[in-house]
């Protein structure tokens, strides 16, 4: 059953509704979005009063619907990504003073009880941000051994603040409230 359309100017873009969608995935370097443009801009010319006289002149006329759907759709995603950018440093601007002062304290001052090779493995790691591979090249070692030693510094640190803390190590050592002269010497 096929019906015909009335419309020449609507069935002029139907035609070469192939041509445009080969246009616009030139354009964004994805067939599935230039689809959705290209339908989306159908519609949108199918209800508006605003169209061209002749469907001679309908193709061009579509291409500069299709030219202001791509600025503006260009437009929002470099919105969308700006707000998510924007939104990604709010994060961690928030997230970076809160958990500074929410860590349990002790393991900064624990840190010079371990070996000074298992310390300098979580200081360069856990606490200053290097990947084990830049951690491990910094020190003139491989990789694994890198990973070994971290793996051996955690289990170290992790057994001195389950001593020294004792009951907030359970809890995962947030909002720490141990008492300085647990931390002395003596009693480590």
């Amino acid at each position: 059953m096929s019906s015909t359309n009335p419309d020449p100017v609507l069935s002029t873009l139907l035609e070469a509704r192939e041509q445009f969608v080969r246009f616009l995935t030139a354009q964004t370097q994805n067939r599935a979005e230039a689809e959705d443009l290209v339908q989306a801009s159908l519609l949108k010319v199918i209800q508006t009063t605003a169209q061209p006289d002749s469907a001679d002149s309908a193709v061009a006329w579509f291409y500069r619907v299709l030219r202001n759907a791509l600025a503006d759709h260009h437009r929002a995603r470099q919105s969308q990504l700006r707000a998510a950018e924007r939104h990604a440093r709010e994060l961690d601007e928030a997230e970076e003073p809160e958990l500074e002062q929410v860590a349990c304290q002790c393991i900064k001052a624990l840190l010079p009880t371990l070996k000074p090779a298992e310390a300098n493995a979580l200081e360069a790691i856990d606490l200053g941000g290097q990947t084990l591979a830049e951690a491990a090249t910094h020190l003139g070692i491989t990789p694994n051994a890198m990973a070994v030693r971290l793996h051996r510094a955690r289990k170290a640190l992790r057994e001195k603040v389950e001593r020294t803390c004792r009951t907030c190590a359970a809890h995962g050592c947030l909002d720490c409230r141990c008492r300085p002269a647990l931390l002395e010497p003596k009693n480590l």
